[in-house]
């Protein structure tokens, strides 16, 4: 079988090392491939990926959003986010998943984090902040706060802008400030009474972000679980199975003593 994770810009990633991992523990001959296009050319890179004998891709910044329009079928956690990370080429059709979600889940129950009935802030309202917003959504919490740079009333949650930070229990960067190679940056340095920071970002392992918020007695998760948890489910979408939670851990401690 042939995969692929099509972005943007796709130095910084994982994935291919993830996939590839996954592929070795279950003796898999099948191929995983890092495409990178440009927005003009994104349309058609597609419909290379459907036409090309791709059992299924990945997607990711900054076209999770586009691919979901571009998709036949849509899974219902994808149609309540509004966008994609997966996408599973079925008789000729693109069918649309979101994985970042489940990725989160795993990630947060693996790292003792329990978001029922806590104040979330979420940085960024992008893709993955629908796919977290969703999550925090169901996982009961008391209330949701997006963080925008141009906050704009849009859907059902309050988005105020960074100067209005206020503070609650849980703060969770979506954003890409702080990535692989512009990791000196932070997209907020003022961490008020917040008990722990998420950061989706896994390449710094610790972003400033992070670092920051330790400092300031925070407990902090960044985002590797989520990306090993995530591009495993991609997988058993792809294959009809269940998650493997054993080889997700087994994945995820290569990688972090890495």
């Amino acid at each position: 079988m042939k995969y692929a994770l099509l972005g943007e810009k796709l130095g910084h990633s994982y994935s291919r090392v993830i996939h590839e991992k996954y592929f070795k523990i279950k003796s898999d001959k099948s191929s995983y491939e890092l495409i990178e296009t440009p927005k003009e050319k994104l349309a058609s890179t597609v419909n290379s990926l459907l036409k090309g004998g791709y059992s299924g891709f990945n997607v990711t910044i900054p076209y999770k959003t586009d691919v979901y329009n571009m998709c036949d079928e849509l899974s219902p956690e994808a149609k309540k986010i509004g966008s994609i990370n997966t996408v599973k080429v079925l008789n000729g059709k693109l069918h649309g998943f979101n994985t970042d979600y489940y990725g989160l889940k795993l990630s947060l129950l693996y790292n003792g984090v329990s978001l029922e009935g806590k104040r979330v802030v979420i940085l960024g309202t992008g893709g993955a902040s629908k796919a977290v917003s969703a999550l925090c959504e169901d996982l009961g919490c008391s209330d949701i706060k997006l963080v925008s740079r141009s906050p704009e009333p849009c859907g059902k949650h309050c988005i105020i802008s960074y100067s209005e930070i206020t503070g609650g229990d849980v703060i969770i960067n979506t954003t890409p400030v702080g990535m692989y190679p512009k990791q000196e940056f932070s997209p907020c340095s003022n961490f008020f009474d917040f008990k722990v920071a998420v950061d989706l970002i896994y390449n710094p392992s610790q972003t400033l972000f992070l670092k920051t918020a330790c400092e300031n007695g925070l407990k902090t998760v960044n985002g590797l679980y989520m990306l090993v948890a995530q591009a495993l489910y991609s997988q058993s979408i792809w294959n009809n199975t269940d998650a493997d939670i054993d080889a997700i851990n087994k994945i995820y401690s290569e990688m972090r003593g890495k």
